[in-house]
C-alpha cells in the first residue's frame, strides 16, 4: 500500500467531492437532466477509482477516508434535493441518514480506535449498486414522471438491503471482537 501519493484513484476521489456541491447547484436551479449525467460520472468514477487502486497498488490513506466520505456526500445530497423537491418522503433520507450515522460512529469511531478492519461485505457492495440505479431513476423523475413508482420501489429495495448490509456490517464487527478477545 502507498501513502500519501497523488495519483489517478485519489484525483478520481477529489473530483467526487468537488461534483457533490455542483450536483446540488445543477439541481436546484432547474436542471435535472445535467445534475443526473453529473451523478452518473460521479457513480462511474466511484467503481473506477476503487477498481484502479486496487489494480495499480495504489490505496492510500486520503483514498481510504475520501472515497466513502464522497460516496456518502453524494449520496445524501441527492437524497435531499429529491426530498426538498418532494420526490422522496423524508424519512427515506432519515433512515439513509440514521444508517449512515450509525456506520460512521459503529464503524470509522470504534473500529480506529482498535486498529480493526472490516472490509466491505457482497450485500454492502450490491446494496451501493442498487442506491445508484435507484437514485439515478428517481432523479429523471421531474422530467419523466412515470418513472416515479419505479424509482420508490427500487429505492425501497435498495435501503432495505442497505440495512441488511448494516446488520451484516455490525455482526462482522462483533465477530471480529470476540475473535480477538479470545486470543488474548
Amino acid at each position: 500500500m502507498r501513502s500519501g501519493r497523488i495519483n489517478i484513484p485519489n484525483v478520481l476521489t477529489a473530483i467526487r467531492l468537488v461534483l457533490v456541491p455542483v450536483f446540488i447547484w445543477l439541481f436546484l436551479a432547474g436542471y435535472p437532466a445535467i445534475a443526473l449525467a453529473v451523478y452518473i460520472f460521479a457513480s462511474v468514477t466511484d467503481w473506477l477509482d476503487g477498481y484502479l487502486a486496487r489494480r495499480w497498488d495504489q490505496i492510500t490513506d486520503f483514498g481510504k477516508l475520501a472515497d466513502p466520505v464522497a460516496d456518502k456526500l453524494m449520496t445524501i445530497a441527492v437524497l435531499a434535493c429529491l426530498t426538498y423537491r418532494h420526490v422522496l418522503p423524508w424519512w427515506v433520507l432519515a433512515v439513509v441518514l440514521l444508517k449512515e450515522l450509525l456506520m460512521i460512529t459503529g464503524g470509522a469511531f470504534l473500529l480506529r480506535r482498535r486498529n480493526i478492519v472490516v472490509m466491505a461485505n457482497r450485500i454492502g457492495k450490491g446494496a451501493t449498486v442498487m442506491v445508484c440505479v435507484a437514485l439515478a431513476t428517481m432523479l429523471l423523475s421531474p422530467t419523466v414522471p412515470q418513472v416515479t413508482s419505479v424509482g420508490i420501489v427500487l429505492l425501497a429495495a435498495a435501503v432495505a438491503t442497505s440495512l441488511v448490509a448494516l446488520v451484516v456490517y455490525f455482526a462482522g464487527i462483533f465477530m471480529r471482537a470476540v475473535k480477538d478477545r479470545e486470543n488474548i
